[in-house]
This record gives structure tokens, C-alpha cells and sequence, in this order.
């Protein structure tokens, strides 16, 4: 693919790029062997050389291959008629595979931007990502000398690296092997322009006859006597993972300010968040932030200032947030008697439980049953109140917090979300039973807590229909926050519902337990048992958590370890009454059993 592309057939490529199944891609495989075509034997492309052993170099690799692809796809467009559907096809199928990796660090999102615009497709990037990206965008047939000063302005002034290309140039006899997911497509450590500061995952293969280790002073890649981690790649790490916190300590404030433009101000004052962080943000979710908010925007400057500009930034945000507020209202319209009847059904059983549970009190009355040892007081003292009689008290044995899942893996299914919560809460709130409601989902290393109605609201639920879904899902910090914000309860009893997919899922990762460690992917079995030792922990503090389950096949098992036997899954709203009242009913038995 790569020599018939390149039209070269000496060619020795030192990248070659593979699908997931372990395919050659047709389409990447392509780029490389045009960039070739149009721009061999020259220091641009020799420029890779330069990131080699450098702290970052996936990224940079990354940010190359995404200015080539546009550069040769604008060569080649014109004579070769398929090009333009070989690289939409490619488009579809990487963004595609991205909605099911979890993966939405810089050089996935670069990646997805990149190829979102040859669809139409319009990703949410934050300021300084947009003008990366329209920078790496180089449209136009672009002589080498042209190309290359920009991809060194790019990485100049996004990231600080100066290009030093050896003189040997490129065709060394080692074979570069990436595939999507690895080198080309490598996922960073960290989010935002700082990356890499894991060691690079390369393959090499060495060709025949090419010495494997020119340095025999070398075993296995160290020095004698040379500690585990002490060599040039030790030190890359360390120096990596001091910038990183440079980095991201720099931005914080920046990305709490976008936070606020897109989700509206803060519930909380900055100091009094920074002490909720202080006890919730630790262990695995060290170096993470946590916001609150109820959705309300404040008057903001004008477009020129800092927060105008964000303002801009985040107006995209704001109107698909919106548009779906508006389709969820809609939804819930359209199906309004299947919804009226699940939500007339859950409270009668709700009720009922309520008053199975609940003991008869007897009090003092003027009318009732004539209790013959308060007759005297008639007499000699006017009181009235002779007679007993039984009432059930009406007033709730205990609150309920309703936590929706808000991330983008929610996105198919916003509609759903959202009247499946209005109808549990509504339930709760014609029995009489305070509720409080939030929807959660992480976003610049923020987990955002938007509040949807609080116990003491009275005027029902209308604010539940303002759900949307965006970016990802770290579970266990979001049960941190739920167990912070149920606090507020005054009742000693306490029921947590949440809609979820039981799969956790968030692109900060998990900070290392040591210098020489690496950090550890926030997703998957270690997503979920974080999730279920929160879970523990809640319930060792008296809530009671119910899990309202509505993932995949694939994710029962999820949900599962995180919910254990407290959970139902849910197929459609009709299902709903039943399951969750069984649950709640099964829950407010235990409460009384463990006031006995």
C-alpha cells in the first residue's frame, strides 16, 4: 500500500499503520506513502526523528501525521477521484471506534476534531484546542518549506519543543510500527498539551543483518549496576510528571472559569469548594475537581473580556443543552398517559408501603375513643382532651437523592433519562417524601454536579427536564459528591437511586503510587471496583443505594459488582412502577428493621 502510494517501490518506510484487528489501513497506509510522493528525502520528512526519546513523543508524532494528512490528501485529491470517499469512510469508522474506547485525551481529540470536520461532525474543544486545531489544518498545495515551518511553529508555541532533525536523516533500517490506539493514535497521559508522561509503547523490528544492541557495555537496556528507572527514560518520566503538575496547577483556574460558562455559576464559594475537594478528592481521585452548580448563568462582560470570550467559547454548550431540555419535554409530552400512569402507580406503591411500615400513634383528642383516666381533667380543669385516638403519621421516615448518569455515553438516550427521573421524583413527591435530584458527568477534570431540585423545593419537577448529557463518567468520586450532598438530609434514613450504565469511564487518570509507577486508566474493572467501594462505603454510613440499571448485555456484570443484589435493570418506562417500587419497598423494610 505504502509503495503504491509513494510510487517508489525503494521506498523503507519508517511508519506503518494497522487497524485494531491487526490490518494494514489502507487509508493511513496511503497518507504515509503520499507524504513520500510529495515530500521525500527532505527534512520534513525526516522531522519525526527529532521527537524520538523526547517526553512527549506520541503527541508529536500525533500532531505530524495529522498536518501531512492534510497536506497530501490536498495533492491527491484532485487526480484521484476516490480519495475523498476513502478518507470519509476512514472518518466514520475513527469516530466510530471512539464513542465505544473511553478514550478523549489531546491526541484522540486532535484526532477526532481533525477528522470530524471531512463529515461535518462539530466537536467540543476548549479555546486554545480550536486554534491548534485551524492551525494544523493546512489547506492549499503548500510547498516542503511551507510545511514544515508550520509544524515547527505548532509545536513551538503549543508546546514549547524545538525541532533538532539528526543528520542521518530517516531510513535507518528500523521499522516504525504504530496502530490506531498506539503510536499515530496514542492516547496521552494527560489531557491537555503536557502529554506522554508514561514511557512511548514502540515496536521495532529490527532488519536482517542489523545489530541489536551496538552497545555491549548495555544488558537489557541498562548499564551495568544501573537501577530500574535511572536511565534517560527514568529521567523523561520524572521530568514529565514535574511538568504535568506544572501544567495542570497553571490551568486549573482557566478550566473552572469554561466550566462555569458552559454549566452554569457555582453553588458553592471557591474556598468552601476547595474544602469539599480536600476531604473528596483523594486516593484514586487525587488531583481531580468537583463543581456544583443548579444551571444558572450570571450577566456576563462583554465579548472583548476574558469571560466574554469564554462566554463565546461556551455558547455551543448552552444551546445544545437547550435543545435537549426542549426534546425532553417533548418526549415526555408525546408518551404523557404511559408516563401518568407509571408515575400513578409507583406512588400507590410507595404509599402503601409507607403505611404497612409505619405504627399507628395514639394521641390526645377531643373526639375518638373516651379514655376513662382523663375524665377528670373536664372537670377540674376544662381540658377537653379526654378521648385517644390513632393517626399514622404522614410525614416521610426518610429522604431520597435521585443521581442520573450525565455522561456522553448517555447522549442516544437523553429523552429517556430524563422522564424515567421526573417520574421516580415525581412519585416521591406526592407521597410526601423529600427528594433531592442531580445529574453528574466529569469534563476538564471536573466532576459537575448539576442539581435539578432540592429537598425543599415545592413546586414540583419541572427543572428535571433541563438533563443533558456531555463527557464522561467517574463514578466513584461522583457517589463522593452524592454522599456530601445527602448531608443536607435531616432524616436519619437515606435512599440513593441512580441511573446508570454501570460503566465508569473517565480520561484523568488514576494517580501513580510512586515515582517509578504508572498512572492508571480510570475505566473498566478498575472504574468499577472503585465505583463498588463506594458503594460499601456509603452503606457503611447508613444509605441505602438502589442502582436503576439501563446499560448493555455486556455491562450487567457491572452492575452487578457495584449494586450487588440492590439493582434493577430497566428495558422501557412501563417497567419502571414495578421494578423501582419493589426496590423501595424492599429498602424502607430494611430501614425499619435496623431502627428495631
Amino acid at each position: 500500500m505504502i509503495w503504491t502510494a509513494a510510487e517508489d517501490y525503494s521506498f523503507r518506510p519508517v511508519f506503518m499503520a494497522f487497524d485494531r484487528e491487526g490490518k494494514a489501513d489502507l487509508y493511513l497506509n496511503s497518507v504515509i506513502g503520499w507524504t513520500h510522493k510529495w515530500y521525500g528525502g527532505g527534512s520534513l520528512e525526516a522531522l519525526p526523528r527529532a521527537f524520538e526519546g523526547a517526553a512527549f513523543q506520541d503527541l508529536y508524532d500525533t500532531v505530524y501525521w495529522l498536518c501531512m494528512e492534510t497536506c497530501v490528501y490536498e495533492q491527491e485529491r484532485e487526480d484521484r477521484p476516490a480519495v475523498p470517499e476513502l478518507r470519509r469512510e476512514y472518518a466514520r469508522r475513527i469516530l466510530r471506534d471512539s464513542g465505544s474506547d473511553g478514550e478523549q485525551e489531546l491526541a484522540v481529540t486532535l484526532r477526532n476534531a481533525h477528522f470530524g470536520k471531512a463529515l461535518g461532525v462539530r466537536t467540543v474543544l476548549l479555546p486554545k484546542e480550536q486554534r491548534l486545531v485551524r492551525d494544523m489544518d493546512m489547506k492549499g498545495k503548500l510547498t516542503e518549506a511551507e510545511v514544515e515551518a508550520r509544524i515547527r511553529m505548532i509545536l513551538r508555541e503549543y508546546f514549547h519543543f524545538r525541532c533538532d532533525v539528526p543528520e542521518e536523516g530517516i531510513g535507518t533500517g528500523r521499522r516504525r510500527h504504530f496502530r490506531r490506539g498506539k503510536l499515530f493514535l496514542k492516547k496521552p497521559a494527560v489531557r491537555f498539551m503536557i502529554t506522554r508522561l508514561d514511557d512511548p509503547e514502540e515496536d521495532y523490528e529490527e532488519e536482517a543483518g542489523e545489530e541489536k544492541d551496538k552497545d555491549p557495555g548495555r544488558k537489557n537496556g541498562k548499564k551495568p549496576g544501573e537501577k530500574e528507572g535511572e536511565g534517560k527514560e527514568g529521567r523523561t518520566g520524572r521530568l514529565g510528571n514535574f511538568l504535568g503538575e506544572l501544567w495542570e496547577a497553571g490551568r486549573d483556574e482557566w478550566s473552572r472559569e469554561y466550566i462555569e460558562t458552559c454549566f452554569g455559576s457555582p453553588v458553592y464559594h471557591v474556598r468552601e469548594l476547595q474544602r469539599i475537594e480536600s476531604l473528596l478528592c483523594t486516593g484514586s481521585h487525587e488531583g481531580c475537581h468537583l463543581y456544583f452548580t443548579k444551571g444558572e448563568r450570571r450577566i456576563t462582560a462583554g465579548s472583548g473580556s476574558p469571560r466574554g470570550r469564554l462566554e463565546k467559547e461556551a455558547q455551543g454548550r448552552q444551546r445544545i443543552a437547550l435543545e435537549q431540555e426542549k426534546k425532553n419535554r417533548e418526549y415526555y409530552e408525546a408518551h404523557r398517559d404511559v408516563h401518568q400512569n407509571c408515575i400513578l402507580r409507583l406512588k400507590e406503591q410507595i404509599a402503601n408501603t409507607l403505611l404497612i411500615e409505619q405504627e399507628p400513634e395514639s394521641v390526645t383528642a377531643r373526639m375518638g375513643k373516651l379514655n376513662g383516666r382523663r375524665v377528670w381533667r373536664e372537670r377540674c380543669l376544662g381540658d377537653m382532651r379526654v378521648f385517644d385516638r390513632e393517626i399514622i403519621n404522614d410525614t416521610a421516615p426518610f429522604s431520597v437523592d435521585i443521581m442520573l448518569d450525565g455522561s456522553a455515553s448517555q447522549l442516544h438516550r437523553q429523552e429517556m433519562i430524563a422522564s424515567q427521573g421526573y417520574i421516580i421524583a415525581e412519585s416521591l413527591r406526592l407521597c410526601r417524601i423529600p427528594v433531592q435530584v442531580y445529574s453528574f458527568c466529569s469534563f476538564c477534570g471536573y466532576t459537575v454536579f448539576n442539581i435539578l431540585r432540592e429537598y425543599k423545593d415545592r413546586d414540583g419537577n419541572r427543572d428535571m427536564f433541563r438533563y443533558s448529557a456531555c463527557g464522561w463518567n467517574r463514578d466513584g468520586l461522583a457517589l463522593r459528591g452524592a454522599g456530601y450532598l445527602m448531608e443536607q438530609s435531616q432524616y436519619p434514613n437515606r435512599l440513593l437511586i441512580i441511573l446508570t450504565d454501570a460503566s465508569p469511564n473517565d480520561d484523568k487518570k488514576i494517580p501513580s503510587q510512586g515515582v517509578w509507577f504508572k498512572k492508571t486508566e480510570y475505566e473498566a474493572e478498575t472504574g468499577i471496583r472503585d465505583a463498588a467501594d463506594e458503594v460499601r462505603k456509603l452503606r457503611k454510613k447508613g444509605i441505602r443505594v438502589i442502582g436503576v440499571f439501563y446499560g448493555l448485555d455486556q455491562e450487567l456484570e457491572g452492575a452487578r459488582k457495584i449494586y450487588g443484589s440492590s439493582f434493577v435493570r430497566i428495558r422501557d418506562a412501563g417497567q419502571l412502577a414495578d421494578t423501582v417500587g419493589g426496590l423501595i419497598r424492599e429498602e424502607v423494610r430494611r430501614m425499619e428493621e435496623s431502627c428495631q
